[in-house]
C-alpha cells in the first residue's frame, strides 16, 4: 500500500487556524487562508486533477521532481473545495477531497445555506456510524449515504458535503441513537464585500457627537459582527443593531479602528470589512489665522472646527459686495471691489468662537497677490516706493534745504 499524506500549512496571515491533516479517500476541512500541501509516494509520475478537470490558479507542482508528487496550493478560499486526485498509473488513482470554510449543521436545528454550499455534520455518536439522507419532496425516500471521501476517518463520525443542493433530512446511526440533521436550501448570493460607511460621512467628531456607522454587504447575511480594535464591542458603551453600530455620545474612549464582519449562507468563515478610524477631537481651538492668495482669503486654525464665520473687523458680517462664502465654509471670495478689515472666527466642539487677527484688503488687491492682504504701498512716479507724487516733491525740497544749509556752515 502505497503512503499518502496530506498536510495543510499554516498560514501565516491566519493566526486562528489549525493545521488539516488527512489521507487519501478521506475528507479533509480546511480553514479559508490555509495552504495546502499534498505528497504522493511513488515512483511513477503523478497526473493531478481537480473536479476531473485542470488544477486551480495558484498551485504549483514541484518541477524539480520528475514524478511531480508534490501538490501545494497557497490561501485556500471557498472555490477550491472539491475533488483532487492523483492518477500514477493506469489501475492507480488516489482522491483527497477538501472543503474550504464548511458551513457547521447542529443537530435538530434547521440549518440553511445557499445553493452550492458546503456543509460539515459532525455527529455527537462515538464508533462506526451509518448515514442516510431523505430528500424534503412528497414521496421520497431514505437513501445511504457511504461513499468514504465524504467521512473524514473509516469511523464516518463527520459528514462533509460540498455543491449542496437539495434540502432534506441526514441521518447519523448508531443502533439504537440517531442523531438528525435538518437541511434547507435556498437560493442565496455569497457574500462578496462588506464594507462601513459612516452616516454624515463623518469618522472626526467632537465629543459628546452622535456617530452612526452602517455595515453594507454584497451577497445575502446571515448574521453581523462588529469588532473595534481587533475586539468584540462593549454593548456597554455602543449600541448594535444588526448592520448598524450608534454611539449616542461621543467620548475618546471611543476613539478606534471599527470594523464589520458578516457571516453568509455559504461558510462560517466572516467576511470582515477594513477598518474605519474613529477620531475623536479635541475641544480646543489656536492659532486662528488668516492666509491669502489672489482674490481668496483661507481660515486656518488648530484643533476641532465646527464652523468657520466670516465678518468685519466692527463685527458686522461680510456683504455681498465684499466677498461670497462658498460650500467651503474656511474660504471667503472676494469681490473685485472688496475693501476693508476683514476677520475669520472658528467655532470649537464646544461652540466657542476664537477670533483671528485683521486681515487689511485694500483697493485692486486682484493684482496684489505679493502683500500678504495689505492696500498696496504708494510709488512715485518712477515706480519706487514713496508716497506717491505730492509727497516726492516735498522730499526734494527739503533735501535741497539741507545740502544748502550744509553748504553755508562749510563756508563760515
Amino acid at each position: 500500500m502505497k503512503l499518502v499524506t496530506i498536510i495543510l500549512l499554516l498560514c501565516v496571515h491566519s493566526a486562528d487556524s489549525a493545521d488539516c491533516e488527512g489521507g487519501k479517500n478521506l475528507l479533509v476541512f480546511c480553514p479559508t487562508g490555509n495552504d495546502l500541501k499534498i505528497t504522493i509516494s511513488t515512483g511513477e509520475t503523478v497526473e493531478w486533477k481537480f473536479n476531473d478537470g485542470e488544477l486551480p490558479n495558484g498551485n504549483s507542482v514541484d518541477t524539480t521532481d520528475s514524478s511531480k508528487r508534490v501538490m501545494t496550493l497557497p490561501t485556500l478560499a471557498a472555490e477550491h473545495t472539491g475533488l483532487y486526485t492523483a492518477r500514477y498509473s493506469p489501475s492507480m488513482t488516489e482522491k483527497f477531497t477538501i472543503i474550504v470554510g464548511a458551513v457547521t449543521c447542529t443537530k435538530d436545528v434547521t440549518c440553511e445555506v445557499g445553493k452550492g454550499a458546503s456543509i460539515k455534520l459532525e455527529s455527537g455518536l462515538t464508533g462506526t456510524l451509518s448515514w442516510t439522507f431523505t430528500a424534503a419532496t412528497a414521496g421520497a425516500t431514505e437513501e445511504a449515504v457511504n461513499e468514504a471521501e465524504k467521512f473524514t476517518t473509516n469511523d464516518k463520525e463527520v459528514l462533509g458535503l460540498f455543491n449542496v443542493t437539495t434540502s432534506g433530512k441526514y441521518k447519523a446511526k448508531l443502533s439504537p441513537d440517531t442523531d438528525e440533521f435538518p437541511v434547507t436550501v435556498s437560493e442565496r448570493a455569497r457574500v462578496s464585500s462588506v464594507k462601513i460607511e459612516s452616516q454624515g460621512g463623518k469618522a472626526r467628531v467632537c465629543p459628546s457627537a452622535e456617530v452612526i456607522f452602517e455595515c453594507t454587504v454584497t451577497g445575502d447575511v446571515k448574521s453581523y459582527s462588529w469588532t473595534k480594535d481587533n475586539t468584540a464591542v462593549d454593548t456597554n458603551k455602543v449600541t448594535v443593531a444588526a448592520k448598524k453600530l450608534t454611539i449616542s455620545s461621543v467620548t475618546p474612549d471611543h476613539a478606534g479602528s471599527y470594523a464589520c464582519k458578516a457571516l453568509g449562507y455559504f461558510s462560517d468563515a466572516l467576511v470582515a470589512s477594513s477598518g474605519l478610524a474613529l477620531e475623536v477631537q479635541d475641544t480646543q481651538v489656536s492659532n486662528v489665522r488668516i492666509t491669502r492668495k489672489g482674490s481668496v482669503l483661507t481660515c486656518e486654525a488648530t484643533g476641532a472646527v465646527k464652523n468657520f464665520e466670516w465678518e468685519m473687523e466692527d463685527g458686522t458680517k461680510v456683504s455681498s459686495q465684499h466677498g461670497v462664502v462658498g460650500n467651503v465654509k474656511s474660504q471667503l471670495n472676494l469681490t473685485l471691489k472688496a475693501k476693508g478689515n476683514f476677520v475669520c472666527k472658528a467655532i470649537g466642539c464646544d461652540d466657542k468662537g476664537v477670533k483671528s487677527d485683521v486681515c487689511v484688503v485694500g483697493e485692486d488687491h486682484g493684482d496684489n497677490k505679493a502683500n500678504g492682504g495689505l492696500a498696496p504701498p504708494p510709488t512715485t512716479s518712477e515706480g519706487l516706493p514713496g508716497r506717491g507724487p505730492q509727497g516726492a516733491s516735498i522730499s526734494v525740497a527739503l533735501l535741497l534745504i539741507s545740502v544748502l544749509v550744509e553748504l553755508y556752515v562749510m563756508m563760515l
